[in-house]
C-alpha cells in the first residue's frame, strides 16, 4: 500500500504520472488525474488484472472522485482513499448535499416571504392560478382545514412552506460551484426561486389565508361531529389494541359492541363501516338500531380497552338551526 505522505505528494505534483496502489482490501489499482480546472481534479480508477502490466489503453475506467485543491478533500471517492488517509475522504455525498441545498434555499425564501403579501413583487393573479384560487376557495379548503384540524393544526401553525426542491446538478459546473462555496450557490438558487415564482408563492399565501380562517371557524365550535372525531381518534391511537369496546347511542337506544381499533385510528370521511365490527356484533347493531342504519362519530359515547375508558362523551345533540342562522344561509 502508498502510504499518505505519497497520495499528498501525487494529488499535489504537476505531472500526469498514474498512482499505483496494491492493498488488500482492493488490489492492485492504478488512479489517474484530470485537471478540470484551478481548483479541482478529477480521479479515475482501473483495476488491475495484471501486475505487470498494470495500466491498460482497453480497459474501462471508473469515477474515484473530485480532489478540491483549496481545502485538500476528495468527495465521492467510494472509499477508495481512507485506508490510506483516513481524513481526506469528505464524508458529504450527494444525497446530503441536495438535502442541504434543499433545506439552504427553503429556509431563506421562508424568511423573505415572511408570511406577507406585500414581501412580493406579484400583487394579482391571473389565468390558471386565479382559477385555482377560487376553485380552492370553494371546494379545497373544506377538505384541507378539516385534515389539518384531525391533525391538531392550529391556524397559527399554517405558514409559507416553500416548495423548492434540489433535484440534481445538470452540469459539472454547478456541482464544482457548490463544491467552492456552498452558501454561496444556495443564495444563487434561492434568489433565482424567489424570483422566478412570484405568482405561485402568491397563490400559496392567499391559500394559507383561506385555510387559517376554515380552521378558526372549526375551533370556534365547541361541540360538533368533527370534534368527536379527533379526539375518538386521539384515543384510539393511544393504545395499541387491534380491538377496542365501544358504546354507542342512537334514537334513544343504547349498545356495546367491538370494533376494530384501527378504523377508530382514521378519519372515516362520513361513516364507520359496519365490517369493522365482527359478525355478531354488526348483526346486533342492525337489529338495535335498523338494518340501513350506520356508525357515525358523534354516535359514540364511549370507548374502552380491558374495561377501561379511554373515551367518553355525552349524547350527542344536533346544533338547533335559530332563525339568524337561517336567514343568512
Amino acid at each position: 500500500m502508498i502510504s499518505k505522505e505519497e497520495l499528498r505528494s501525487w494529488l499535489g505534483d504537476e505531472s500526469f504520472r498514474p498512482l499505483i496502489d496494491d492493498s488488500a482490501k482492493h488490489g492492485t489499482q492504478v488512479f489517474i488525474k484530470v485537471p478540470k480546472d484551478e481548483e479541482f481534479i478529477y480521479l479515475y480508477r482501473q483495476y488491475c488484472y495484471d501486475k505487470e502490466d498494470v495500466l491498460r489503453r482497453r480497459e474501462q475506467f471508473e469515477d474515484a472522485g473530485i480532489y478540491n485543491k483549496l481545502d485538500g478533500k476528495i468527495y465521492f471517492a467510494h472509499g477508495y482513499f481512507e485506508d490510506i488517509d483516513p481524513e481526506i475522504e469528505a464524508k458529504v455525498y450527494t444525497n446530503q448535499m441536495k438535502e442541504d441545498i434543499t433545506q439552504g434555499v427553503c429556509a431563506k425564501v421562508e424568511a423573505w416571504v415572511n408570511n406577507d403579501v406585500n414581501n412580493l413583487e406579484a400583487t394579482q393573479l391571473f389565468g390558471r392560478d386565479y382559477q385555482d384560487l377560487e376553485y380552492y376557495r370553494n371546494y379545497g379548503v373544506v377538505n384541507d382545514g378539516r385534515r389539518c384540524f384531525l391533525e391538531w393544526v392550529k391556524p397559527e401553525d399554517v405558514t409559507y412552506k416553500c416548495g423548492y426542491s434540489f433535484d440534481e446538478w445538470k452540469r459539472d459546473t454547478e456541482l464544482l460551484s457548490y463544491l467552492r462555496n456552498p452558501s454561496a450557490f444556495i443564495e444563487k438558487e434561492a434568489q433565482e426561486y424567489f424570483a422566478k415564482h412570484q405568482e405561485r408563492i402568491l397563490l400559496t399565501l392567499n391559500k394559507d389565508a383561506l385555510l387559517r380562517t376554515e380552521l378558526q371557524g372549526i375551533e370556534e365550535l365547541k361541540d360538533t361531529s368533527l370534534r368527536r372525531l379527533r379526539d375518538i381518534i386521539t384515543a384510539a391511537k393511544s393504545t395499541d389494541a387491534k380491538t377496542l369496546s365501544v358504546t354507542a347511542h342512537k334514537e334513544g337506544k343504547t349498545l356495546t359492541f367491538k370494533i376494530d381499533a384501527n378504523a377508530l385510528r382514521r378519519d372515516p370521511t362520513t361513516n364507520y363501516s359496519d365490517w369493522d365490527m365482527p359478525a355478531k356484533d354488526r348483526r346486533e347493531f342492525e337489529r338495535t338500531f335498523g338494518e340501513r342504519n350506520h356508525l357515525y362519530p358523534e354516535d359514540i359515547v364511549d370507548i374502552s380497552y380491558c374495561g377501561k375508558s379511554i373515551y367518553s362523551a355525552e349524547p350527542y345533540e344536533e346544533p338547533v338551526e335559530t332563525e339568524e342562522m337561517q336567514q343568512t344561509m
